[in-house]
């Protein structure tokens, strides 16, 4: 399950194979071919020449920033990892024409994510 809001006006939901998109108000309805798993870290398996970086606290935790690039050379990765429970709290990647930053927080905390009301249901 994952929800999404950007700063524009855009939002999503995702919950299994059903995917919920709201753009200027209106929210539309896609069926996956497979269902989304969030966190999915599938750009670890093409990491290369990973490497510590500083320490630094993005909040109120201490954390170390591990670097990476992918094999292609395109893609920059950076996880600011608690080396206390190894948990990420960020994750930034940056290639040509993207750039995303993640950030993660309440951990182990109870999640509920619904579809929105007022949308049609998926087939």
């Amino acid at each position: 399950m994952l929800r999404v809001k950007d700063r524009g006006s855009a939002s999503s939901i995702t919950i299994g194979k059903v995917q919920y998109g709201k753009e200027n108000g209106q929210w539309q309805t896609l069926t996956l071919a497979e269902p989304f798993r969030f966190p999915d870290f599938q750009n670890a398996r093409t990491v290369e020449a990973a490497r510590f970086g500083r320490e630094e606290s993005p909040g109120e935790v201490r954390t170390r920033v591990v670097i990476a690039r992918d094999r292609s050379g395109r893609l920059a990765l950076a996880f600011w990892i608690d080396e206390t429970d190894l948990r990420i709290h960020q994750g930034m990647m940056a290639g040509l024409g993207h750039f995303m930053v993640q950030r993660y927080r309440d951990f182990d905390i109870p999640l509920s994510i619904e579809p929105p009301a007022d949308v049609p249901r998926s087939p």
